[in-house]
């Protein structure tokens, strides 16, 4: 019988990293839709 554990972490950034976490976050979405539009346009 295979025991299954899971782990939650909860971030307490500074609002320094938290700053540079919101703008990865952003870049990451332009990067997808950018990504998703190239597809669907070629579809």
């Amino acid at each position: 019988m295979k025991v299954l554990r899971g782990y939650r972490f909860k971030l307490k950034p500074t609002p320094d990293i938290e700053h540079v976490l919101t703008k990865m976050a952003g870049h990451a979405r332009f990067v997808w839709n950018s990504a998703l539009r190239l597809n669907l346009e070629r579809l």
